[in-house]
């Protein structure tokens, strides 16, 4: 066995149900897999368990933490999980699953092995007592999805869900000329309404360690408000509006992240568009919250929106990609979204 091969066998593992003294091993590894989104963050998991508790969704479900090291006592896998109790006491999931978070994964390095997965599943296997592992939300460009393909396990059940991203072009130039002629058609008559009925617009940018009570006062009402139209105003739904608003991790995780990125289309000096999310070292900015207020929809404020944010994405410099995650509208692919999936499994260690 080789030097390189010896440091990548687990070799001792602990399970906990506090991430707070595991700060500096999720980071490490956090840092070392440029290719985690932002949902893999600790931060993002403190926040996430902290909430968990008043999650009607996850009544029956009990946090748990797996940290897998090698020989040499570095932390090479986390399984951040979530075991089920009650009628789902035979069930494991992933913690960020059932959240608003766009993808979901275990936390380890880009050079992780298939046999440090095999190794770190047989064990969560053993101290769960044989569960079904119910995966969802892997992406498809995920080391964590290549391992359930490539593994040797029973898998019940696998399905996929249309992602979208916006890759930024050498240049705006280059990113406009490949929308449609009818999307640059639509947005310069947007643009020609708002200068015939003397509306003056802006895109305001924050790019910030959390985004600052004021700018959540600003933006969260659309969002409520957009939620509403959409889903109705019955006291269920109130409800939720009221959990998305007050105990959302995103919404947390935006006032305290070092990451947070907002871009907010105001018209007549009003927010009539938003989006909000994180940024990633690698330029990456993935979005979970894009709104508008219907107020001004005919101006079609949302493609106003995007279009100028990948123009000042362009002149920042650094910016790879607008991430728009989940979710397969048709919006997306308009303003020059490449799909991607996101994978979902349902699977056993039996019968193998």
């Amino acid at each position: 066995m080789t030097h390189d091969n010896y440091e990548k066998v687990l070799t001792r593992y602990i399970r906990v149900r506090d991430l707070k003294k595991y700060e500096e091993d999720w980071n490490s590894l956090f840092d070392a897999n440029p290719d985690l989104s932002p949902y893999q963050s600790f931060r993002f998991n403190t926040i996430a368990q902290q909430f968990s508790p008043f999650s009607p969704r996850r009544i029956l479900l009990e946090p748990i933490f797996f940290l897998f090291y090698n020989s040499k006592g570095v932390c090479r896998l986390i399984a951040p999980l979530y075991k089920g109790r009650g009628w789902k006491k035979h069930t494991v999931r992933l913690f960020t699953d059932g959240m608003p978070a766009g993808y979901s994964d275990f936390i380890y390095p880009a050079d992780l092995s298939l046999e440090e997965f095999g190794t770190a599943i047989e064990i969560i296997n053993r101290e769960l007592k044989s569960p079904t592992f119910m995966f969802n939300k892997i992406n498809e460009t995920s080391r964590l999805n290549a391992f359930l393909q490539e593994g040797d396990f029973n898998l019940k059940k696998v399905d996929r869900s249309l992602c979208y991203q916006i890759p930024l072009e050498e240049s705006f130039a280059s990113y406009w000329q490949g929308l449609s002629k009818n999307t640059r058609q639509n947005i310069r008559t947007s643009k020609n309404k708002l200068m015939r009925e003397r509306y003056t617009w802006e895109l305001e940018l924050h790019q910030e360690k959390g985004l600052s009570r004021h700018i959540q006062k600003r933006i969260m009402p659309i969002y409520i408000k957009r939620y509403f139209e959409r889903e109705g105003r019955s006291l269920r739904m109130v409800l939720l509006a009221l959990s998305k608003r007050f105990l959302n991790p995103i919404t947390w995780a935006l006032k305290t992240s070092e990451h947070s990125f907002c871009a907010i289309l105001n018209i007549n000096k009003k927010p009539a568009a938003f989006l909000a999310g994180f940024a990633r070292d690698n330029g990456r900015l993935v979005i979970p919250m894009l709104a508008i207020d219907s107020d001004w929809e005919k101006f079609s404020p949302g493609g106003i929106l995007i279009t100028e944010l990948m123009e000042r994405l362009h002149e920042l410099k650094g910016y790879t990609s607008l991430d728009l995650s989940r979710g397969g509208e048709a919006y997306k692919k308009r303003y020059g979204g490449i799909q991607h999936y996101n994978f979902s499994y349902e699977f056993t260690l039996e019968d193998r």
